[in-house]
Formats: C-alpha cells, sequence, structure tokens
C-alpha cells in the first residue's frame, strides 16, 4: 500500500485535527463538575487515542511498504 503526496497531506491535517479533538475532549473532562460526564469524555479521549495511534501505524506502515519498494527498484537495480 502506498500513500501518494496528496493523501500524505491530507493524513496529516487528520492527524492534527484529531490531536486538537483529544486536546478539547481533556479540556471537557477537567473542566466539569459532573464525574459521570468526565468518565465519558475520558473514555471517548481513549478511544480517540487508540484510532490516531492506529493511523498513524498505517501510515508509518505505508511508508515503510513505499521504500521498501523504492529501494528494491531503484536501488538494487531491479526496476
Amino acid at each position: 500500500m502506498t500513500i501518494n503526496d496528496y493523501q500524505r497531506g491530507k493524513l496529516e491535517i487528520v492527524l492534527g485535527k484529531l490531536n486538537e479533538v483529544q486536546d478539547l475532549i481533556s479540556f471537557l473532562a477537567s473542566d466539569t463538575a459532573d464525574g459521570e460526564f468526565g468518565a465519558q469524555m475520558d473514555m471517548l479521549n481513549a478511544e480517540v487515542m487508540s484510532n490516531t495511534d492506529d493511523l498513524r501505524k498505517v501510515k508509518n506502515e505505508a511508508e515503510l511498504i513505499e521504500y521498501g519498494e523504492y529501494r528494491e527498484r531503484f536501488l538494487k537495480g531491479n526496476g
């Protein structure tokens, strides 16, 4: 799987927006007097963090695969 430059830029924007969402959720969780709401926000934040980490892993794996294909084709002379 490869990610072109246009998609990579969009992916970086999504990762940035997810970080902003995490910051907002953390603020809401810490700024509430309602313990149940705070707990729900903490759970939501954990879910967003997990999804963000998964997306970063996919991005990193795609970059490794892309480099491997580049290396095979151009650096080893098999392309």
